[in-house]
């Protein structure tokens, strides 16, 4: 078993001095930074300890997003596909809906998952105007988890939501959150671009953007609250933060945008900045100015980095790679005296799943010591005071697509 995610990150700055990260592309390295901290025990995630819902159903989307299989994802005893079936404590409107849709992507039915007909609550809520809860974005995410749970765009329930939110949208082309806030928001104008596409919309074209359809408008509110780093704020005017930016770089990606060319591209674009705030574990940061990464962060930035929707059902999953990881380096190696810690370095090849830290094996004269070792995505460190003069060495690597690989070597003795 990999040790805590907080000695993960100490003592990859500290000792491995981020060992082998700028190999793999942006959307491998969010994917391994999300499976080294799984839960073991409930298979889900969370910012700081336990599992919470809402960062397991991100956490769903973005592996369902990248052509994965949530039941695939295991780090212990539960899957993050069981994580994502876990009834909800207490749920609000807004946390059914996200469910509905990340149960769908996990290959769940949300009119059972989780003990409860995600499906009849939202229509339950949805109001005699066609709006579903008090907000414009729980109308969208309501839209969202209707076709998620099955609707089509021509049932009554999506078309009546669908009007509903194009009479939401303000004069500027966006979307306000909710009935307190003043003005429109990017996070919800690009939510509400996502739901109308669900829902049927189209727009009629990039040259109407601020007329036309919603959707072109919608466009041309998203154009204007562009930062110059490439970035998106929350609030226009603001600094931009790695979750408004992935999301409307999902946005972009649902209406047929592409984020790396004009109009878009100023600065790089917006999956440039997501890419200048991802962290050499591949994590990425929420803002610029912090030192950590956020797990819902970077669960929306690896939507982002694989250039698709969001999966309102089981994406059509890429072809399962047959390349094993490989040994990139290790001290001591064959024949090597012994003179302190054990050192691994390994990856992945390009195009892989990335190598799963809970699925690594190490063996040291015989004895299972993996437990005593410091295993990352990337590389491990066995302290010396378990390394043995003349032992010989196992070490088994297995990536997420389950293609394994064990390479064996034996130390020199008597140099200890």
């Amino acid at each position: 078993m990999a040790p805590r995610p907080g000695a993960l990150a100490l003592a990859l700055g500290m000792v491995l001095a981020a060992p082998a990260p700028a190999l793999a592309g942006p959307l491998a390295k969010a994917l391994d930074h999300l499976s080294a901290r799984q839960d073991p025990a409930a298979g889900g995630f969370a910012e700081v300890g336990g599992t919470d819902s809402t960062y397991s159903a991100w956490a769903a989307l973005a592996v369902v997003g990248a052509g994965e299989r949530a039941a695939r994802w295991r780090r212990g005893a539960a899957t993050l596909r069981e994580a994502v079936a876990a009834p909800l404590r207490r749920p609000t409107l807004p946390d059914i809906e996200l469910a509905a849709v990340a149960a769908a992507a996990s290959g769940l039915d949300p009119r059972s998952a989780g003990g409860r007909n995600a499906v009849r609550t939202v229509i339950a809520a949805q109001r005699a105007d066609g709006s579903i809860g008090d907000s414009p974005a729980t109308t969208a995410w309501g839209i969202l988890a209707l076709r998620a749970g099955g609707l089509d765009r021509g049932a009554r329930a999506v078309r009546r939501a669908r009007a509903a939110l194009v009479r939401q949208q303000n004069r500027d082309g966006g979307w306000s959150f909710g009935p307190e806030s003043l003005g429109s928001g990017p996070n919800t104008t690009a939510t509400a671009i996502q739901a109308l596409w669900a829902a049927g919309a189209r727009p009629e074209g990039a040259s109407a953007l601020d007329r036309g359809s919603a959707l072109d408008r919608a466009r041309g509110y998203l154009l204007r609250a562009q930062n110059r780093d490439g970035g998106f704020p929350p609030v226009v005017g603001e600094r931009t933060q790695a979750l408004t930016t992935a999301w409307v770089t999902v946005a972009l990606h649902t209406i047929g945008e592409d984020p790396g060319r004009p109009p878009w591209s100023r600065s790089g674009g917006p999956v440039a900045a997501l890419r200048s705030m991802q962290l050499a574990n591949g994590g990425v940061r929420n803002e610029r100015d912090s030192r950590s990464a956020s797990i819902w962060a970077t669960s929306q930035a690896a939507l982002a980095f694989a250039r698709g929707p969001l999966p309102l059902g089981p994406r059509r999953l890429r072809p399962v790679p047959q390349r094993a990881p490989r040994v990139l380096w290790r001290e001591p190696g064959p024949g090597e005296p012994t003179r302190g810690a054990l050192i691994v370095r390994y990856r992945d090849d390009a195009g892989g799943t990335g190598i799963d830290p809970s699925r690594v094996g190490l063996r040291v004269g015989g004895r299972d010591v993996t437990r005593r070792a410091l295993v990352t995505p990337f590389a491990l460190r066995l302290p010396p005071s378990e390394v043995r003069a003349g032992a010989a060495v196992r070490l088994a690597l297995r990536d997420r697509a389950g293609n394994a690989r064990t390479v064996g070597w034996r130390l020199a003795g008597g140099d200890r």
